[in-house]
C-alpha cells in the first residue's frame, strides 16, 4: 500500500460558508491561507473555537460588529410564562384501614 505524505503540513477544514472541504496551510509570516481560494480573503489566522475546534478568519471575522438599537423601535417585552399550579396530593388510605389486607397491602384470602 502506498500513502502520500506531504512535506508541508496542511489542515483539512470544512468551510462554514460553503460546506465544502478546504485546505489551509501556514505561511512564512505565521498566518494561514486557504489553498485554491479565488477571492482575496484567503489569508487569516487560526484561533481557538468552541468545543476544542479552531476558527479560521481575518481580523474582521473575529470582531463582530457592535449591535446598536434601531431608533424609534421599542422592543416588545416577551410574556413571562404562567406559573403552573401546585398539584393537589391525592389522599392515600391508611394501611390499617382495610381489614382484608396484610402488612404489605395485599389482600389476605384467609380473612
Amino acid at each position: 500500500m502506498q500513502v502520500f505524505v506531504q512535506d508541508d503540513p496542511l489542515i483539512q477544514a470544512v468551510s462554514v460558508a460553503t460546506g465544502q472541504l478546504v485546505l489551509v496551510e501556514e505561511t512564512e509570516e505565521g498566518t494561514f491561507q486557504i489553498l485554491g481560494a479565488t477571492d482575496d480573503t484567503t489569508t487569516g489566522e487560526l484561533r481557538p473555537g468552541p468545543g476544542g475546534s479552531f476558527l479560521f478568519g481575518t481580523e474582521e471575522d473575529f470582531n463582530p460588529p457592535e449591535l446598536t438599537p434601531t431608533p424609534g423601535v421599542d422592543p416588545t417585552p416577551t410574556p413571562t410564562p404562567g406559573v403552573d399550579p401546585t398539584p393537589t396530593p391525592r389522599s392515600r388510605p391508611h394501611p390499617n384501614s382495610n381489614s382484608n389486607s396484610n402488612s404489605r397491602g395485599r389482600s389476605n384470602p384467609n380473612s
